[in-house]
């Protein structure tokens, strides 16, 4: 399986048609040199684009999964909790 992900897309102009994106071109910069973002997509848009990792397989890494071990510990806990409440074991 590739390691590399391929990402085309576009928008579509207000004067109509479409316009596809380009190659990046990547330059050296001097240190501390502001520069502007390569990409700039709304929130939809990005949206979508994680959403579309997520279904090729990417995940969070192990460390920015910690809230999703916390979220599922503490509805164990709530289980627990409710289970022992109507008395089911």
């Amino acid at each position: 399986m590739s390691r590399q992900i391929m990402l085309i897309g576009g928008v579509e102009k207000p004067s109509g048609g479409y316009a596809a994106f380009q190659p990046v071109a990547v330059s050296d910069v001097d240190p501390g040199v502001f520069v502007p973002p390569f990409l700039e997509i709304d929130h939809e848009t990005a949206q979508v684009l994680f959403d579309e990792l997520y279904r090729i397989g990417l995940r969070p890494s192990q460390e920015q999964a910690l809230p999703e071990k916390a979220r599922d510990a503490h509805i164990e806990d709530l289980r627990k909790v409710a289970f022992k409440l109507l008395g089911v074991k």
